[in-house]
């Protein structure tokens, strides 16, 4: 599950030339053989054990001409979809999705700017709004309790863009803790 600002399903050449602009293309088997096809095993993961969920970064991709990811496989929903959905029955959406697929563990990739950027400033990548903590939390945690999750990252927090106080650090800290309780 991949819990983020942007999609991260960019063409190489579409994005600012950061790899991080490109991990889910390039892990579903896109991109140069030397990152896209590790010995031999492209896509390294199925498009259809994929979730995305809470980008805000679609009208970017479409203006761009990046590859649409809302034309593969994956559950894919933008902030707006997921708050009209409501988040619980978005995680129930996502546990669904996954078990159809008989996906049994997950990695979930938690990206600090998909929380609000009133809330996270300290991101590389920064734009308007974004999940509440308490979203954040209400996505991952039905996952997490149900053993489906393998593991964890938690990207992209800059501490030398957080203030004196640390307080988007306090807020992405709180956010991992009400995940994993």
């Amino acid at each position: 599950m991949l819990l983020d600002g942007h999609t991260d399903f960019w063409d190489l050449p579409d994005g600012s030339g950061e790899l991080s602009d490109s991990d889910l293309w390039i892990a579903t088997g896109h991109g140069p053989d030397v990152i896209a096809d590790i010995e031999g095993r492209r896509p390294l993961v199925s498009a259809g054990a994929c979730v995305v969920y809470g980008h805000r970064d679609r009208a970017q991709q479409l203006l761009e001409g990046s590859r649409n990811v809302y034309c593969e496989p994956m559950l894919v929903r933008n902030l707006a979809e997921l708050r009209a959905a409501g988040i619980e029955d978005a995680a129930k959406h996502a546990a669904s999705f996954l078990a159809a697929q008989n996906i049994d563990r997950v990695w979930l990739h938690l990206d600090a700017d998909c929380i609000d950027d009133e809330l996270m400033p300290a991101v590389d990548w920064r734009l308007d709004g974004g999940l509440s903590p308490s979203e954040v939390a209400g996505l991952a945690r039905p996952l997490v309790s149900s053993g489906l999750v393998a593991g964890m990252d938690v990207t992209i927090y800059n501490p030398s863009l957080d203030s004196d106080d640390h307080a988007a650090g306090r807020v992405l800290l709180g956010v991992v803790e009400a995940i994993l309780t």
